[in-house]
């Protein structure tokens, strides 16, 4: 009887935490977009099991955000782009210390040395787009790459300088493209978002690889909480 009391009041304990973290959270939220500082849906989850759910103001439109209102995620698409280069890896269709002039032969002449590894790791010595005059809103991988093969620039030297890149990301997209024969955004549904039944998400950029995927916060939370996810940080510490 003892320890029956005892292991409820153990759980009584664990959920007043856990209402008292969900209060706390709402309450910062609440605070920072009475400020303005923030606009937008969020879901904090603790364990794998969400504790707060909520969303504040209202889009461009006027219309009001809800947890599945669809937004441009930005630079987590390259999380998606790393995904997909992990199973390609896992399949045996590339591998991370494959030189990018395997699969990007119109760029060799400053590629010596670059690997894929490298765009992964923002190691390549690649400029971000901006820095390489080639930051258009109408920007396709396309027209980057033909870009990038008509410099005449001396990069830095591959795996000596982290480098934010968003171009070494792009790059990666049009290496998936070129190994499996297929869209990026394709590949994308197929071997990511298909599988997990991620619904409200899309590939609706121009420029695949370093941005353009549109999401909802439910959406990343079931991704969050995936078998690939798993994969993800399994295989991570092999292309570091």
């Amino acid at each position: 009887m003892l320890l029956l009391v005892s292991a409820c009041l153990l759980v009584s304990d664990a959920y007043s935490q856990s209402v008292e973290t969900t209060k706390r959270i709402d309450s910062v939220i609440t605070a920072l977009h009475g400020r303005g500082q923030f606009n937008g849906a969020i879901v904090v989850a603790v364990a794998g099991k969400p504790i707060y759910r909520s969303s504040f103001g209202e889009t461009l439109t006027n219309q009001k955000i809800t947890p599945t209102t669809q937004s441009d995620i930005a630079s987590l698409s390259k999380g998606f782009t790393a995904m997909i280069v992990m199973m390609l890896a896992e399949q045996g269709k590339l591998t991370y210390d494959d030189p990018i002039s395997k699969y990007l032969p119109e760029l060799i002449k400053f590629s010596n040395g670059i690997t894929i590894r490298h765009l992964l790791t923002h190691t390549s010595g690649i400029p971000d787009v901006g820095d390489l005059g080639i930051d258009d809103p109408v920007l396709t991988n396309a027209k980057a790459l033909k870009t990038l093969a008509k410099l005449k620039s001396n990069f830095r030297e591959p795996g000596k300088k982290y480098q934010y890149s968003n171009t070494g990301y792009l790059l990666l997209a049009t290496i998936v493209e070129r190994v499996t024969e297929k869209s990026f955004g394709d590949v994308l549904s197929e071997k990511i978002l298909d599988p997990l039944g991620m619904k409200n998400t899309f590939l609706s950029g121009r420029t695949a690889g370093m941005g353009g995927i549109q999401s909802t916060v439910d959406d990343l939370f079931t991704r969050k909480n995936s078998s690939g996810n798993q994969r993800l940080r399994r295989h991570s510490s092999r292309f570091r």
